[in-house]
């Protein structure tokens, strides 16, 4: 924890289908018997882990910010006491409005920020991938660069100059994330075989080699950098239903050239911002 003083903090940022020991796709299924009785508890153990983890390594202020579906996937009596809970996807998205992400990444003395249950992008052979929404996007891209949620969101943490120093998830989103940030510890608990079988970890076993894994991270991750996009940024995205194209037509902000929507902002924070805009459109559609 050399550099950091008994103030900083450290953000876990969750989601469901990288949870360690979740082979079941109904388990990630907000609101059914089978997520409120296993899923939620399988996400809870695997943010205890990391956060049990920056606790030993000196860092007594852990944040969390859930962002699968719209949050409350934990189990809360059940997290430990020292973890601040926060509006749930407020930190990875507008949901909450964007005043709340400077009061997160400006006022709370964020250091660094992990992913726990993290899944790959669109069109990986990662479990359960997808980019954002399986059932809308087709792709997203950020200046060109084709990104799942791992990317979006390093890029929003990277404008305020945060680094994402781990991922948990599947070996997918390992490998993705190691592709979009230099040195990123990248902790892969399972795996989506060719015949479409997971081989997976036990929960215990998983849990050692997380805390293990975040336990080493946390001693020195002066090395890994912020996901930084300077100047202009382009984000743009296909769509996998194209009549929902004429949502967008006169849509501020948006241009549609060959079926593909882009958006071109001053900075990665208001691509983000109205990239949520036109997804909060077509959900709500």
């Amino acid at each position: 924890m050399s550099n950091f003083n008994e103030d900083s903090a450290i953000l876990i940022l969750s989601d469901m289908e990288g949870v360690s020991g979740l082979i079941d796709k109904r388990l990630v299924f907000s609101g059914t018997p089978f997520w409120r009785e296993y899923g939620r508890h399988l996400l809870t153990d695997d943010i205890n882990t990391v956060a049990e983890a920056c606790f030993k390594q000196g860092f007594k202020t852990i944040y969390l910010s859930e962002a699968h579906y719209t949050g409350k996937n934990t189990v809360p009596e059940s997290l430990l006491p020292f973890i601040r809970v926060l509006p749930s996807c407020s930190a990875q998205t507008n949901l909450k409005g964007v005043k709340i992400w400077d009061e997160i990444y400006k006022d709370k003395n964020i250091v660094a920020a992990i992913m726990v249950g993290i899944h790959s992008m669109e069109n990986t052979n990662g479990y359960l991938a997808h980019s954002w929404d399986g059932n809308i996007f087709k792709n997203i891209k950020i200046n060109g660069e084709i990104h799942g949620e791992i990317g979006t969101i390093a890029a929003l943490l990277g404008y305020y100059d945060i680094p994402l120093i781990s991922i948990v998830g599947d070996s997918e989103a390992a490998k993705e994330a190691g592709e979009c940030i230099k040195g990123i510890k990248a902790i892969s608990i399972k795996e989506l075989g060719k015949d479409g079988w997971i081989k997976a970890l036990p929960p215990d076993k998983a849990h050692e080699i997380i805390y293990k894994e975040i336990l080493s991270c946390l001693e020195d991750f002066s090395m890994i950098k912020p996901f930084k996009l300077n100047g202009n940024v382009t984000m743009s995205f296909e769509l996998k239903d194209k009549t929902k194209l004429k949502s967008f037509e006169n849509y501020n902000g948006v241009s549609i050239i060959n079926d593909v929507i882009s958006i071109n902002a001053i900075d990665y924070k208001e691509a983000y911002n109205i990239f949520w805009n036109c997804y909060l459109k077509i959900w709500l559609e």
